[in-house]
């Protein structure tokens, strides 16, 4: 008997410390209550002779337990702004020769022998739609408060230009974003679809430009969540809004162009508050409206190197930029009350982007991009991007 007690005895506290390094190796902050001295969280465990007994504590105790802030409206949050951000930048990657002094100052004004290449590529219509295909790979690292995730993104925006005079074009877009969220550990994950529609306006005085951009999307949450031996699902609703300005001047010689610019980016936006299903095991949570939004500055600096050949027009380039974020973490409300908070976006980074674009006679051209993020804390971002434009 005595030998059989030992062995109870060992198991389980074999099972209390796999379950203390389950719970350690997921740690990314507390919380805790009190319990009472008949729950099973109030005694603490003794041995006499190779015996394992329970000790009841009088008093209650506050029992620490080990969780993580919801990070969906935070990871919602960086998708979007990465998202809208870039969107006026593929517009005018894909934009080509078509209809501006800007990109035809960088691709069409040369004088170095191949002027029969530039034949028809300048002549432009009124109308150019666009296609643009952007794919992005995301590591993000865990820190005291939050958990390290993973996530893949995949973009199609359709759109088009209308050039209503020489200096100025204006159009839309329609963008399809689906990404899959994994956090570490096999804590959860999170897949979103969304809907994005652009309007867009550019305005030339020489070489000098101004670009606007509005955009209004839909967000569709399916989340997974797992917390120790429990599991859960929900999935909610969210929209958003977004509003930039951007501010240039090309500085050309000979087959260069230096282009150093300015942007303000504003997003808002809301998560719809959510019940989560359970699974398996207890402890589904309640979260209320989250609200999310960022203000971006951003200065860059592009450099576009014009080749000449039979066939038309290559362009490679380098694009650098300093990126700073004014906004700070968004509290998650749960319907007990609890108030959570994330990390607060990084305020400093930078990114950096190489560039091949094409422009052949008969007014069609394309592009394609590899972007990488740059000295970010907290994330490790990849993203390739191709495009494709004709002119009508």
């Amino acid at each position: 008997m005595k030998k059989l007690l030992k062995m109870s005895a060992t198991a389980s506290c074999a099972l209390l410390l796999a379950g203390q390094g389950f719970a350690d190796h997921k740690e990314c902050g507390t919380s805790g209550e009190y319990v009472g001295p008949n729950e099973p969280n109030n005694q603490e465990f003794t041995t006499e002779q190779d015996v394992a007994t329970a000790r009841v504590s009088e008093e209650p105790q506050f029992v620490e337990r080990t969780e993580c802030a919801d990070q969906t409206g935070s990871s919602t949050r960086e998708q979007t702004t990465d998202f809208v951000g870039s969107l006026n930048d593929r517009i005018t990657q894909a934009r080509g020769s078509f209809g501006s002094k800007r990109n035809r100052t960088a691709s069409l004004g040369q004088p170095k022998g191949g002027a029969a290449s530039a034949d028809g590529i300048g002549d432009d219509g009124r109308w150019s739609p666009f296609v643009v295909l952007d794919s992005s790979d995301s590591d993000r690292r865990a820190t005291t408060i939050s958990r390290a995730y993973e996530q893949d993104a995949d973009i199609l925006v359709l759109g088009a230009d209308y050039r209503w005079t020489d200096d100025i074009i204006a159009g839309a877009t329609l963008s399809y974003l689906s990404s899959e969220t994994d956090y570490d550990d096999q804590s959860g994950e999170v897949e979103s679809e969304s809907i994005i529609l652009g309007f867009h306006a550019s305005k030339y005085w020489g070489e000098t430009y101004l670009d606007a951009l509005l955009s209004y999307g839909q967000l569709d949450l399916d989340i997974e969540r797992s917390s120790g031996f429990s599991e859960f699902d929900s999935s909610t609703d969210g929209a958003f809004h977004s509003a930039e300005v951007a501010f240039g001047h090309m500085f050309s010689h000979r087959s260069w162009t230096i282009t150093p610019s300015v942007r303000l980016l504003n997003v808002r936006g809301e998560i719809d508050g959510y019940t989560e299903d359970v699974v398996s095991g207890s402890g589904a949570i309640t979260y209320e409206d989250q609200k999310f939004d960022s203000l971006n500055a951003r200065a860059a600096i592009q450099a576009d190197y014009v080749l000449l050949a039979d066939w038309g027009v290559l362009i490679p380039s380098l694009y650098f930029a300093f990126h700073h974020e004014f906004a700070e973490a968004d509290a998650v409300v749960t319907n007990n009350g609890l108030r959570q908070f994330g990390d607060d976006p990084v305020s400093n980074y930078r990114a950096g982007r190489i560039n091949l674009a094409a422009q052949f006679k008969r007014g069609f051209s394309g592009f394609i991009t590899y972007e990488r993020l740059i000295d970010h804390e907290l994330l490790d971002r990849d993203t390739v991007v191709i495009g494709a434009r004709v002119e009508l």
